[in-house]
């Protein structure tokens, strides 16, 4: 069944990606939203940034969860989820 992204997908994909970093012992986690969009969250002193790799976007930024929910939004939007 395909997902095509909307912001409720985006949260939960955002919420899930922190919670592995937050629940295990590795300092950050790379997953793949679509197939050309993938974020990676860091997990600094309890503080998470996130870091977006997609073709379209700076990949020296950092974000908090709301400003990367919202980029990753502008970039995917229309979609297929992985």
């Amino acid at each position: 069944m395909e997902k095509n992204i909307s912001i409720a997908e985006i949260a939960k994909f955002l919420n899930k990606l922190s919670g592995i970093v937050a629940n295990s012992n590795n300092e950050s986690f790379l997953m793949f939203l679509t197939s050309s969009c993938k974020v990676k969250v860091i997990n600094n002193n309890e503080n998470m940034e996130f870091y977006i790799y997609h073709p379209k976007a700076n990949q020296n930024k950092k974000f908090n969860k709301i400003a990367a929910g919202k980029e990753i939004y502008k970039l995917t939007k229309g979609k297929v989820m992985i």
